[in-house]
């Protein structure tokens, strides 16, 4: 469900970055990192969750990649089920659940709440900041 915050930015601009993100989750469930980070920055930014043991900032599309296919590698049959988008202006906010298998194909199913903020400028990500809980995620965007 996707809702438009209150923002000076025009609804255009909105749609547009709505589809940047639909095209963003659309290459993670088939496991196209390459797709993923073309749509970012040359020098953008991925924040890891402050929760997660490896929590640091990502800088540049290779690191990010490396992180994004680290998590393919690792958890099998990886796939994102968006639960909502809320456009903030220029930055969305992504609410959902991320499942799979851990270990192999046949190993014990996983599924956690993870949300994402996503900054923009124009219709290039610049930030995808990672949260393990919505709520921090909706804050984080002032929503």
């Amino acid at each position: 469900m996707w809702q438009a915050a209150d923002s000076p930015y025009s609804a255009q601009v909105g749609r547009e970055q709505i589809e940047v993100v639909n095209r963003s989750l659309d290459a993670w469930n088939r496991g196209d990192v390459d797709a993923i980070v073309s749509e970012s920055a040359p020098d953008g930014e991925y924040a890891i969750a402050e929760r997660n043991p490896n929590a640091r900032l990502l800088r540049g599309r290779e690191e990010i990649a490396d992180y994004l296919r680290d998590w393919h590698d690792t958890v099998h049959g990886l796939h994102y089920e968006l639960e909502e988008l809320r456009d903030a202006g220029e930055t969305v906010v992504v609410l959902g659940k991320m499942s799979g298998r851990a270990g192999s194909d046949d190993g014990p199913e996983i599924t956690a709440e993870l949300a994402f903020v996503l900054r923009f400028d124009g219709t290039v990500v610049v930030r995808t900041e990672e949260y393990l809980d919505g709520r921090d995620a909706l804050a984080a965007a002032g929503l």
